[in-house]
Order: structure tokens, then C-alpha cells, then sequence
């Protein structure tokens, strides 16, 4: 009797602190995935599908007034119901803030949450932005098959070889005189590559490659 009351107490020093252990790591993975993380670099260009936070019944999200928002990586934004503007990233506070249209004085947070990236903004543009989701929040998500990939430093550099290439080759000495390629791509708008225009980090880089400037581009 006193053998399998030993053998009792032993077998609950070893389960009851297992059991906290499972629930301590179940509990840190639940929150791990409700807390939202902010990201230091821009969104990327693409369609965003805006609508109302939800924390009681889930997978059914209340229509959000802001409705969809394309970004295009360059500054600019269009909507159907909201026209056309521009917008600014600061990579410090992870904000994307509306500078003019009608969205004007709107801002969100870039931020990472679930394992699913989204710029989630507050109830209006006047209301004071929460570090984490709050009920009246909305919270838009790229739209698949909208995302832009962005060019690696390496493709970046790839490019702007070719771009060297084209300046020295017969074809770019053939250019007009008062066209210079070098100088149209350091100093004028963002150029376009291989059918679409570079967003503005794509633009640094290929600049610093080109040592148009002596402003680093972050690496990516």
C-alpha cells in the first residue's frame, strides 16, 4: 500500500508540471499570434481588401468604409469609391499615412499579425491608433494574385550592369545627343524596366548601383 501511494505521489511530481508546461506553451503561441508586429520596410504594390474587425464572430467581417485600396510601391494610391492620391511610408513608426485626396489625413499600421500582413487602420482619421487590434478597427490585406514581388539587390544590380552595357554599346551612342540614358535615370522619374515602373526602394537601389547618389537603399 505504501509502495503504490510512492508510486502515486511520483507519477503527479512528473504530470502536474508537464501539464503547466503544455498550457504555458499553448498560452505563449495564442498570444504570439494575436500581437501584431510592425514591419520597417514599405507595403508592396498591390490591391488591399479593406474591411471591419471582428473578435466575436469570427471568419464574418463587417464592411469597412475604405472598401479597396491599390497601392502602386511609388507613392500613389487609387480606390473606386475614394479616387486617386498619394501616400508616405515611415519606416520608423511602420505608418502608411494618406498625404492627399480624399483619403487625405488617413493613416495604418503596416504590421504583421497571424502570420498574414496588413495595414490596419483606426475607426476614423481622427481617432487615436492602438498598438494592437481594437474591435473597431479595419484591417486590409493584400488581395492574392495583386502583390507585386519586388527586384532583389542582385536583380537590381543585374540591371543596372545592362544599363552600363547600353550606354557604352553602339545602340546608346546612337541615342540623340541631348539624351543621356545615365543621366535620365538618375535624375528623372522612376524608370521602367521590363514593362512596369520600379517602386521607389527598386529606384534607390538601381541609382546607388549606378552611383547616381551617395543615399543608401536599404538591402533586400
Amino acid at each position: 500500500m505504501v509502495f503504490c501511494m510512492r508510486i502515486h505521489h511520483i507519477r503527479n511530481f512528473f504530470f502536474y508540471p508537464f501539464c503547466i508546461g503544455i498550457t504555458v506553451f499553448i498560452t505563449e503561441r495564442a498570444n504570439a499570434q494575436r500581437t501584431a508586429v510592425p514591419l520597417d520596410y514599405p507595403p508592396p504594390a498591390a490591391v488591399y481588401n479593406c474591411a471591419g474587425y471582428n473578435v466575436v464572430f469570427g471568419g464574418i467581417a463587417p464592411p469597412s468604409i475604405l472598401g479597396e485600396i491599390q497601392l502602386d510601391g511609388n507613392g500613389n494610391y487609387s480606390s473606386p469609391s475614394y479616387g486617386e492620391g498619394q501616400y508616405i511610408f515611415d519606416p520608423e513608426t511602420s505608418r502608411v499615412r494618406f498625404i492627399s485626396g480624399k483619403l487625405s489625413g488617413w493613416f495604418g499600421a503596416w504590421e504583421i499579425r497571424g502570420g498574414d500582413k496588413r495595414i490596419r487602420f483606426p475607426q476614423t482619421p481622427n481617432t487615436r491608433l492602438k498598438p494592437d487590434t481594437s474591435v473597431k478597427d479595419t484591417v486590409c490585406y493584400p488581395k492574392k494574385g495583386t502583390v507585386r514581388e519586388q527586384y532583389t539587390r542582385s536583380e537590381i544590380q543585374k540591371i543596372a550592369d545592362k544599363i552600363r552595357n547600353m550606354a557604352n554599346s553602339d545602340a546608346g551612342r546612337s541615342l540623340p545627343q541631348k539624351f543621356d540614358i545615365m543621366s535620365a535615370i538618375c535624375n528623372g522619374e522612376a524608370p521602367k524596366i521590363n514593362g512596369r515602373v520600379l517602386n521607389a526602394n527598386e529606384t534607390a537601389m538601381l541609382r546607388e548601383e549606378l552611383a547616381c547618389q551617395n543615399t543608401p537603399a536599404p538591402d533586400r
